[in-house]
Formats: structure tokens, sequence, C-alpha cells
């Protein structure tokens, strides 16, 4: 199979499984708790792929944070317009702020980094003896 044919098949799966997922998030039959975990299990992990050694400013941070609640509005049916709080929304899905989500994964990676060096360190003590 050529590399343009490898490449459009792979787009076409990735733009398959997002109508499936667009399905469940914009229908306003599907339960809001269901929406909410559709929203933890598969665009929130999209979202903060790679994030926990990236360095990110405040300012992306907060685009990141605007770009997640447009999207929970858009799950919810919820308009600016509407002058609904974003902490009701966030609490209606039961989901957090991705910028507290992206610092808990960085100090979960910095621990299992610290924890490694630890035994590295213990194994070259070891060798030295």
């Amino acid at each position: 199979m050529a590399a343009w044919e490898e490449r459009l098949s792979t787009e076409f799966n990735m733009l398959n499984n997002w109508i499936k997922v667009s399905r469940v998030i914009c229908d306003k039959r599907v339960p809001v708790k269901l929406k909410g975990k559709v929203n933890k299990s598969v665009v929130r992990p999209a979202m903060t792929y790679g994030l926990e050694i990236a360095p990110l400013r405040k300012v992306e941070e907060r685009k990141l944070d605007v770009a997640e609640m447009k999207m929970l509005r858009w799950m919810v049916g919820v308009t600016k317009m509407d002058c609904i709080r974003n902490n009701y929304i966030r609490g209606s899905l039961k989901v957090t702020e991705i910028s507290k989500n992206v610092q808990e994964s960085r100090l979960r990676f910095m621990g299992h980094l610290l924890k490694e060096t630890k035994i590295m360190w213990e194994d070259r003590q070891w060798r030295w003896k």
C-alpha cells in the first residue's frame, strides 16, 4: 500500500471514530452523565496527550480551558447567551478543569521520574560496594 493510501485510510478512520463519538455527544436523548463519561474517557485524553512533559504557559492553559468549556457547553446544548455558569455545567457533567487535570498528571509523572531515579541511584550504590 502506498504512503498516501495509508494516510488516507487513517484519516478516514479518525473521521469515522469522531462521527461515532459526536453522535453520542450531540444527541439530546443521551443522558448528561453519560456525556460526561464520554468526555472523561475519550475527549480529555485526546486533549491532554503528551502534556506531562510539555511546558505550558498560562495563556496556553487558559486556551485549553476555554476549548474544553466550549465542548462542554456544546455537549449540554447550552450557549453563552443562556448565562449559565461554567461551574454549574462542569458540575452537571462531573468534570474538573482541564488545567487541574494536566497539573495532576504532571505531578504523577514527576513522581514516576523521582521513583525511577531513586531506584537507579540505589542500584549504582549496590554495584559500587
